[in-house]
């Protein structure tokens, strides 16, 4: 009856350890995602009021810049990606209406009629852009690692619960 207890006993530690190795995964996956996947900023307010001009023009030297520009090892390496800038109907034209250096985050408006008409009744636009948060890992190499590391977990564990069933079942009463 003793060495039924005991088995018992190990089967729901191990049921245990597994659910606790289950939660962990995710988190694990979660965190991982973040250091390997670049952040989305979707709606940013960038005010241009420093840009425009009296009567509604737009000064195309008056630099505007969005807040998370690159800085340090991102400006070579992880420039910004997928910009785009308009209003809350419409997306201006890039070359036509402004232009954007990806290095440094900084946009110049042109003066058109697109962002001129833009600005009528307020001084805000839309920004949308990709970055590298401070902790992403930059080589592609680190990335994969990272992202395999949630996979070879998740086997080792598997492999781990299934090795501890057989050994708890495999055993011979005497």
């Amino acid at each position: 009856m003793g060495e039924k207890d005991k088995t018992v006993k190990t089967l729901v530690t191990v049921a245990v350890l597994i659910i606790l190795a289950a939660v962990f995964i995710s988190v694990i996956a979660e965190q991982s995602n973040q250091k390997t996947e670049k952040t989305v900023v979707t709606n940013e307010v960038l005010d241009i009021s420093g840009a425009v001009l009296a009567g509604g023009t737009i000064n195309d030297t008056y630099p505007l810049t969005i807040t998370n520009y690159p800085t340090t090892w991102k400006i070579e390496d992880c420039p910004i990606t997928n910009f785009v800038i308009g209003n809350a109907t419409d997306d201006f034209t890039v070359t036509t209406d402004y232009t954007f250096t990806t290095t440094t985050g900084v946009l110049f408006l042109n003066n058109t009629e697109a962002v001129n008409t833009s600005n009528a009744g307020t001084n805000d636009s839309l920004v949308d852009y990709t970055y590298c948060a401070d902790d992403y890992v930059n080589s592609s190499w680190g990335r994969s690692i990272l992202d395999t590391n949630v996979g070879l977990y998740a086997i080792a564990l598997l492999i781990a619960a299934v090795g501890l069933v057989y050994v708890l079942f495999g055993r011979k009463e005497d």
